[in-house]
């Protein structure tokens, strides 16, 4: 039997399966055909039909329509038919005023409707006979008795939502966390019947044995359905009679801006990529691209795209790739079947205006603005607010979608359905720690209860069972109760479903014609076009995309490179800027001081800095590549061999490829590069193997290209032994790397950071920290203003910006970093300030400020007030805040005089104040504060760490960053950033130190350390064998309260931990 209806796991929050599971148990029962019928979306057809090729059965393409009491089952014919499914889809989603019944009356062309839905059968049977089927569903084959008195076809259907019967348990769950409910609480209309699995035929054959004709009538039906997807590529077009000729023009006139003097080495490249580019139909996407690129004033062209110089002659990218020797068959060759892909990175507080541009000039005037919110945030609106991950994430519950806007206050946009241009999708997956959380709720736990589980749990763990996760470190001490191991056990069968959908943070998809006759679309909250695939999935089918992306180091470079110029006349960034060739940025960069530095900041990169002490372009490109998790020998390796140490290539040929990175590989194309030269692949075999490698789940893939390999090379003789060694450097680019384009691109943006630190330092700080986009939190940020020798000032409402500012040697905090201030509060300081100039006094500042009392109250707190108090404590202040206004005369006449003086503040109340209020201790370093329980004790400073090289020491600490990794044994260690008043300092908690010390590391206090000083390639690390916290001697509670440490999401430290925290991703 061909099952016409199934239901995976994107038949989000019911189905249980993934589609391959589905695909499995229907080849298992017989069937040589199967049709994916999602609830109402196409999400999982890219991985339907992966699966159906995969397991050689053919692939039937359809949903499920549910909208209030109507429900068809919709299967596509043909390629009209998809067309019309994808529309109608799409409606279903966008359309208030929805009415399945309606949408098929006015177009069901191509396909087949199944239902036992008699309000729907009988309406369409007027117009027609045709395509119309009555569903006799094995899971309720009775309720089809009023449709069949119709006397339309009968078609059996499994209506399964799982493929195996065990499954039902996860089913119920998946509604039980979509509900917000416990499993107690779940109301029985909420789930299906366990019997909802797909059962062999012969059961489905008794359950239906009462229709005559159910059966056939379903192998008939599938016989007709015949349509399979066009995954060819779909290109959008440019609108002018001749886009060839266009390219061709921008792109010499572009050479001519960029070189003067066109070269024949410039000339052979720009007509060889041309050649290929109109070869390959490309030539409309180059042009929107540079389009694109053109809506911003600064912006970093990157991915392997940089290695075009048509790309780079369009102003698309802007690292010459000749200059550099980028390689091009990277980014496009002769045998690439799929879309080139070009990446632009904006401004991230200017991209969302980029994007509106861009989806308005190509949908009309009723595309809908992006709105303002920041890359990553969810698409859909969400009925409740179960998940803490992602509040406001989800899609409208299947009974409400449709029945009101999906975006409020829209109507003017709700009614469109057409698109050529939309956002693609993420697919957001039940990892480990949200399937816990969200397993736990369902059993009715407490909240705290919960996070003291979750938030030990390591970020690599891969769900496996309750004694596997016991055993970490993190979770000695606890004793799990009943119902834990029930909960561990369901969470992991959670794994890998997708949870809801969200908007991808820039990936945009064009089309020729009717993008939403191609893919059902959906509007998000933010207001855009949605198609239903992620990424990977709209790429396989064919879509064109192009990724948008926020870089917040962009808006950094813009607002300090605006600061020179106020604040000193100073154009820092005239034509033909080359920052990477002044003297003292090189120097930074040497020395690894790149912290607020884009891309190159993280502890990893500066110690590799420090290690190579190669400050020049070529080798941080290098560096930034190299630096991947599992090339840590290969990195040690390559330190050696760039500080003299001698050398022989593996092979011979290896040393001509990789001269340049002294033989090891370190970019992406030295993979098909030397897979081309010693294994003989073509272009595009050696391209797919390094797509391969990239893939998380590579398996057979990966076993048949390495089979190839090795007999490739055998065929050119090269020996087993040179073999097994150049595999393995092939084989730590698993998981993720970069190409030299890329990195090429990226180090330009990381030298015009470093030289705006190095020539204005205070300009440069404030901007990082106010555009919030660094690897490091504000307090280490504020900590290295002082290192540099900034004076850091407190917000002041006289002096204090919204954002941060700096200017000469002077760091002052902005308004914007005091916690819970309403934006609406801050703006109305600013513009009082501005009409009537600087606030007199408190009563000044609250005749014209008019602020709530609770904003002043913490403006008090923040001693943003200070100035302006006359005398008066903050304690003073803050009972005249709350003290009622006298009806006439002064806002201080006698009633406000009368009022008691309370006892000013203790110094340590007044740092707690700046803690609660800005986040940090501003005035002083937290270390400050131990002055007294330091005086007796003999530790190294940091700065000092370097001098002290094989010997034990004690050093203080406070906590600044942390990388929790997993030895090859699997066990778990960390590098910890920890830093003291003099520098920051890097130390390695190796596993038995990480199990010892683990737990205490998650809290707020400073740290004595004992261990011993290491020097790798003359760089200190301070190997932790003893770790405990500093505590106070005269009985006051330390600014830093012993808490588990929080960021600024109000998660723990060791919730936020993440195994990987590589910058620039």
């Amino acid at each position: 039997m061909t099952p016409l209806h199934l239901h995976s796991w994107f038949s989000l929050s019911r189905g249980a399966s993934s589609p391959d599971a589905m695909v499995r148990a229907a080849k298992a029962n017989g069937a040589r055909a199967a049709a994916l019928t999602d609830r109402d979306g196409l999400y999982g057809l890219p991985e339907f039909l992966n699966a159906c090729e995969e397991h050689e059965v053919r692939p039937i393409v359809g949903a499920e329509i549910s909208m209030k009491r109507e429900r068809a089952v919709l299967l596509a014919k043909n390629a009209a038919g998809y067309a019309t499914l994808c529309r109608t889809i799409t409606a279903r989603h966008i359309d208030p005023a929805f009415s399945l019944t309606r949408a098929l009356a006015r177009n069901r062309e191509g396909l087949a409707v199944l239902t036992d839905c008699v309000d729907v059968l009988a309406p369409l049977l007027q117009r027609g006979r045709d395509d119309l089927y009555v569903e006799v569903r094995a899971t309720a084959p009775h309720a089809a008795a009023s449709a069949l008195t119709l006397g339309l076809p009968p078609v059996a259907t499994p209506d399964a939502w799982f493929a195996q019967k065990d499954e039902w348990e996860v089913h119920r769950l998946l509604r039980a966390i979509d509900g917000n409910a416990t499993f107690s609480s779940l109301a029985p209309g909420e789930i299906v019947s366990p019997e909802a699995w797909l059962k062999p035929e012969a059961e489905i054959r008794k359950l239906v044995a009462h229709v005559p004709g159910a059966m056939e009538n379903a192998e008939c039906l599938a016989g007709e359905c015949r349509f399979f997807p066009d995954r060819s590529l779909v290109f959008p077009t440019y609108p002018v009679e001749d886009p060839e000729a266009l390219l061709e023009s921008e792109t010499w006139a572009g050479a001519r801006r960029r070189y003067g003097e066109i070269t024949e080495a410039v000339r052979r490249r720009v007509e060889r990529e041309l050649q290929l580019i109109r070869e390959k139909r490309f030539t409309a996407y180059f042009l929107i691209v540079r389009d694109i690129a053109r809506r911003a004033p600064r912006i970093c062209g990157r991915g392997s795209a940089a290695a075009s110089i048509v790309a780079y002659c369009l102003g698309i990218t802007q690292v010459d790739p000749i200059e550099h020797n980028l390689f091009f068959e990277r980014f496009l060759n002769e045998g690439r079947v799929d879309p080139p892909d070009i990446d632009i990175d904006f401004a991230w507080d200017e991209r969302d205006a980029v994007i509106e541009g861009l989806l308005r000039d190509w949908n009309g005037e009723r595309q809908s603005g992006v709105g303002s919110r920041e890359s990553g945030e969810p698409a859909w609106p969400t009925p409740n607010t179960r998940s803490q991950d992602t509040p406001d994430s989800r899609l409208p519950s299947p009974d409400s979608a449709g029945a009101k806007p999906a975006i409020e206050g829209q109507q003017a946009n709700a009614a469109q359905t057409s698109f050529r241009a939309s956002m693609i999708c993420n697919h957001v997956l039940f990892r480990p720690r949200m399937a816990l959380r969200e397993t736990a709720k369902v059993f009715g736990l407490p909240e705290a209860e919960i996070l003291r589980v979750t938030s030990r749990m390591p970020w690599f763990w891969d769900g496996g069972g309750l004694d596997d996760i016991a055993e970490h470190p993190m979770f000695r001490g606890w004793q799990p109760r009943e119902p834990w191991p029930e909960i561990f056990r369901l969470a992991r069968r959670l794994l890998g479903a997708p949870r809801h959908l969200s908007v991808h943070p820039g990936g945009v998809v064009l089309a020729p014609d009717e993008l939403s006759a191609r893919v059902p679309c959906e509007m998000a909250a933010k207001g855009v076009p949605v198609v239903h695939w992620e990424k990977d999935g709209s790429e396989e089918m064919g879509l064109v995309k192009i990724d948008l992306l926020g870089n917040r180091s962009l808006a950094v470079i813009r607002n300090a490179i605006r600061a020179a110029k106020e604040n000193y006349g100073t154009v820092v960034d005239p034509p033909g800027w080359k920052p990477h060739l002044d003297p003292a940025t090189v120097d930074l960069v040497r020395d690894g001081n790149t912290m607020g530095v884009f891309y190159v900041e993280s502890p990893a990169m500066r110690q590799l800095q420090q290690k190579t002490r190669a400050g020049d372009f070529e080798h941080l490109v290098i560096h930034s590549s190299i630096i991947r998790p599992a090339a840590n020998s290969f990195i040690r390796e390559y330190i050696r061999r760039l500080r003299g140490g001698s050398w022989e290539p593996l092979h011979p040929v290896l040393g001509e490829l990789l001269a340049e990175t002294y033989g090891i590989m370190s970019y992406q194309e030295d993979v098909s590069k030397v897979a081309m030269a010693l294994a003989g692949f073509g272009a595009a075999d050696a391209d797919n193997l390094r797509k391969v490698l990239a893939k998380k789940s590579h398996g057979k893939k990966l076993e048949d290209y390495r089979r190839r390999f090795y007999e490739g090379c055998a065929a050119r003789s090269v020996d087993r032994a040179t073999v097994d060694k150049i595999w393995d450097m092939i084989q730590s680019f698993a998981g993720y790397s970069f190409c030299k384009p890329h990195s090429a691109s990226y180090a330009l943006v990381s030298y015009q950071s470093a030289f705006l630190k190095t020539h204005f330092p205070a300009e440069f700080i404030a901007a990082v920290i106010s555009n919030q986009g660094g690897f490091y939190s504000t307090f280490a940020y504020v900590s290295e203003a002082r290192r540099m020798g900034l004076r850091v000032l407190p917000p002041h409402v006289n002096a204090s910006r919204r954002e941060w500012t700096g200017v000469h040697d002077t760091l002052r905090c902005g308004l914007m970093q005091v916690k819970g201030l309403r934006e609406d509060a801050l703006k109305e300081v600013l513009a009082a300030r501005a009409r009537d100039g600087p606030f007199r006094d408190f009563a000044d500042f609250q005749k014209r400020a008019r602020l709530d009392a609770a904003d002043t109250r913490l403006l008090i707190r923040a001693g943003a007030l200070d100035s302006l108090a006359g005398g008066l404590s903050r304690a003073a202040l803050l009972w005249r805040s709350a003290a009622p206004k006298p009806a006439t005369g002064d806002l201080f006449g006698t009633s406000q005089e009368a009022l008691p003086r309370p006892p000013s503040y203790t110094e340590q109340q007044m740092l707690a104040q700046e803690v609660e209020t800005l986040d940090f201790l501003m005035s002083k370093h937290p270390l400050a504060m131990y002055e007294r329980e330091l005086g007796g004790m003999d530790f190294v400073k940091g700065c000092d760490l370097a001098a002290h090289a094989g010997r034990s020491v004690t050093m203080i600490g406070w906590w600044v960053t942390g990388k929790v990794v997993e030895t090859k044994k699997g066990e778990p260690m960390e590098f910890v950033s920890f830093e003291d008043t003099s520098a920051i300092y890097e130390t390695t908690f190796f596993p038995g130190a990480y199990a010892k010390f683990c737990q205490r590391l998650t809290h707020t206090k400073p740290f004595v350390l004992r261990g011993k000083v290491e020097l790798d390639f003359e760089v200190p690390s301070l190997v932790v064998e003893d770790c405990r916290w500093l505590e106070k001697t005269d009985g006051r509670r330390e600014s830093g309260d012993g808490s588990e440490r929080q960021n600024s999401k109000g998660e723990s430290r060791a919730t936020s931990m993440r195994a990987d925290q590589r910058e620039g991703a």
